[in-house]
């Protein structure tokens, strides 16, 4: 019968043993069992390489959670989280494009900086500022009086005129005036009436001082009258210094 099937033991082995191959209607088993393995070792090989490459794009994209090699995410940091220092640690942080090319700027820029400023002096150590220097008195000799003031200092009372302009010592003329007891101390060439004509001292040397103008004098003049509160009281220096007129009034 054609579709019997027989299988009988093949050749004895070295070993006197036999091989385990079968023949079905004359063929060997073996034969296309040996096809069918080639090509399930070929397909388990394609999915294999398919496998591998699918993880390895996973890998690089950072999306497996299993696998122990995968990259950490990381955060973007901008340009103001950089200059400003961020405490946070470097290996975590991944700059864009923009950020990185800022930095990268802001570096350069920073280093130009440290290197040109040993060279170029600055405005601020080049520029010496000048105190504000107290106004200058005129030139022009004083043709009146801007005030009047005493002080109690060693030796008596300073009294101190000040005009609008120079004084020099030929200008000032003092005389000694009895019953009551008074200094007159005259100024030439003053032009303008000063305001107000009493100034209350009190003190051990003077007791007021009172102001007259006389325009009809040649020149003008000022007089200044001390009314003295000790008979015994002298005029004891006077002397001129720009736009001032300094006079000491002691007893000594």
């Amino acid at each position: 019968d054609s579709d019997l099937r027989t299988a009988e033991r093949m050749g004895a082995g070295e070993d006197g043993g036999y091989d385990d191959h079968f023949t079905i209607n004359g063929e060997l088993a073996g034969r296309p069992a040996g096809r069918w393995l080639g090509g399930l070792l070929g397909v388990l090989t394609v999915v294999v390489i398919a496998a591998g490459s699918w993880l390895v794009w996973q890998y690089f994209e950072g999306e497996l959670p299993f696998w122990p090699l995968q990259k950490t995410p990381g955060t973007v940091a901008t340009t103001a989280q950089i200059e400003a220092g961020s405490d946070q640690d470097a290996a975590g942080v991944i700059l864009s494009e923009d950020d990185l090319e800022a930095a990268v700027s802001a570096a350069v820029e920073a280093l130009s900086a440290d290197e040109n400023e040993g060279t170029t002096p600055s405005v601020e150590s080049s520029t010496k500022v000048e105190p504000p220097l107290a106004p200058a008195a005129s030139s022009a000799p004083a043709t009146a009086l801007k005030d009047v003031t005493w002080e109690m200092v060693d030796g008596g009372t300073l009294v101190v005129i000040r005009g609008d302009g120079l004084f020099d010592r030929a200008r000032v003329r003092d005389d000694g005036l009895s019953a009551p007891p008074r200094i007159l101390i005259r100024l030439r060439d003053i032009r303008v009436s000063y305001r107000p004509l009493e100034i209350p001292v009190g003190s051990p040397e003077i007791n007021l001082i009172r102001l007259g103008h006389h325009p009809e004098k040649t020149p003008p003049s000022m007089w200044v009258v001390f009314d003295l509160t000790d008979a015994g009281a002298r005029v004891q220096s006077i002397s001129t210094e720009n736009d001032l007129v300094k006079i000491l009034v002691g007893t000594s």
